[in-house]
């Protein structure tokens, strides 16, 4: 085997790629009927590359295009020339330098990784620990007060066969029951086993979120968690809610590194976390992940608006760790894609990994 020591970072490129969606992606925070993402390759001397991907999102409004690319550049130079296998201490260091670009440098590293497994000759999956190769997802209900648009959302996903769904609520308390409803009144006619997941995308304060369970819970509607109910600083807030509420808080927008996730374990203020390869990298998603998990912290698994070049980091993680509770890597339904991506199968609502032979 080829030590990876002995092989240099070439050169890093990137790629702008803007693909429609299927269907009007909207949450409590805007909508978009898009993607658009930079793609980052990396390129070793001996021809070997690793690729990953930098999503934009409402959640991280100063990544855009232009800025993620930037960053990209500047960490290019920085790295250009140097043994792949030093690319950890060198994404550490560019965290800290580019501290407002954290979905910039997550990208890069998940590029660095991947060309550093191929040295090595190992797969991501085997990298994770190799532990379950099947990954069934759920499915996100996009916020929407027309059941002419989610009711063909909704009647695809369930003959796709789709069990979880998990629904975007906005903070308008009346607009939010009125979509539970309706989704409730959709499942029920075409299955019988179907669970919700609610999403509120920091749409609500500490009341608003306490009476929405308690009206929901009144229609006998089973909900598994409760996702970003409040905004991502107010830790107060998301822990007296937690106290008077039945349902698991999950923190996704609150937590996006090692320290962010022990200020919200310390404050009490989540059952759960929301880990994002997209958002954390490889070895902070690590850490974090051991973490949560040494806290009795419950752990998810999401995404970003991405393709499967940079969602297929989030499947192999799922599949080879078996470490999450609760499985959110949807974002492929959303675009017009493939059967097959590399050792990955998509057969919705399950990824199949190709084992290594």
């Amino acid at each position: 085997m080829v030590r990876a020591a002995m092989r240099l970072i070439r050169r890093v490129e990137t790629r702008r790629i803007v693909r429609p969606l299927k269907t009007t992606f909207a949450t409590a925070l805007g909508s978009k009927s898009s993607i658009d993402n930079v793609l980052v390759t990396v390129v070793l001397d001996d021809g070997t590359c690793g690729s990953g991907e930098v999503p934009t999102s409402f959640s991280v409004p100063d990544e855009t295009v232009y800025a993620i690319r930037s960053v990209l550049r500047e960490a290019a130079s920085s790295i250009r020339g140097l043994p792949i296998d030093v690319y950890p201490e060198r994404i550490q260091e560019l965290k800290g330098r580019f501290s407002g670009a954290r979905m910039a440098i997550s990208g890069l590293e998940v590029a660095l990784f991947r060309a550093h497994l191929t040295i090595r000759g190992e797969s991501e999956f085997a990298y994770w620990g190799g532990a379950e190769n099947h990954v069934e997802s759920d499915i996100t209900v996009p916020f929407s007060s027309d059941v002419n648009t989610l009711r063909p959302w909704l009647e695809r996903a369930i003959s796709s066969g789709f069990r979880v769904f998990k629904c975007k609520v906005s903070g308008d308390l009346t607009a939010d029951r009125h979509l539970i409803s309706m989704i409730q009144s959709i499942l029920k006619t075409a299955t019988s086993d179907a669970r919700l997941r609610l999403d509120g995308n920091q749409g609500f304060t500490e009341s608003s979120a306490s009476a929405f369970i308690d009206g929901i819970e009144n229609l006998g509607v089973p909900v598994e968690l409760f996702e970003q109910p409040l905004p991502k600083d107010d830790l107060r807030g998301l822990a007296s809610l937690r106290e008077r509420v039945p349902v698991p808080i999950i923190l996704d927008e609150s937590v996006f590194s090692v320290e962010s996730l022990r200020r919200a374990i310390d404050s009490g203020a989540c059952s759960g976390v929301n880990i994002k390869v997209a958002k954390s990298g490889i070895s902070e998603t690590r850490r974090m992940m051991e973490i949560a998990q040494r806290e009795g912290v419950r752990l998810m698994i999401g995404c970003m608006m991405e393709t499967m070049t940079g969602l297929s980091a989030a499947i192999h993680l799922a599949g080879g760790s078996k470490a999450f509770d609760f499985v959110d890597l949807d974002s492929v339904y959303f675009l017009h894609h493939r059967k097959r991506y590399g050792d990955v199968a998509v057969q919705p609502p399950v990824f199949s990994i190709e084992q290594p032979r």
